[in-house]
């Protein structure tokens, strides 16, 4: 939570999600707003290197709980971002998905003493 607490929104949602879900970067990129319902993202696709490709692995598909810190966290960046129902859930200005360790996460980390944790 210090590294959470030590980053800027929408990074601290984005590293909580990670964190919290385990999802690969590519399935993160992928998450769409249409995919969180229930208290649960519902994987179905993954973007590397700009393409959209099925889940890596079989067992990739299907629903990741969502603890109630990060349920919180997901609901005031959906408000953030103007309450969208469709598209990706960390998009960045131009509506792609957002990209956010080199630009945010690490500089942040490295700026709090956080990096090598």
């Amino acid at each position: 939570m210090a590294m959470v607490a030590a980053l800027p929104e929408p990074a601290a949602t984005i590293f909580a999600t990670a964190a919290f879900t385990g999802l690969r970067r590519g399935e993160m990129r992928g998450m769409r707003w249409e995919d969180y319902r229930d208290g649960e993202i519902h994987v179905t696709q993954s973007i590397v290197e700009g393409h959209t490709t099925e889940p890596k692995t079989f067992q990739s598909r299907g629903a990741v709980p969502i603890i109630r810190p990060l349920a919180r966290m997901l609901e005031a960046h959906r408000i953030r971002c103007g309450n969208p129902e469709s598209g990706p859930i960390f998009a960045a200005s131009n509506g792609k998905p957002n990209n956010v360790l080199t630009r945010a996460v690490l500089p942040a980390l490295r700026k709090a003493g956080l990096e090598s944790l």
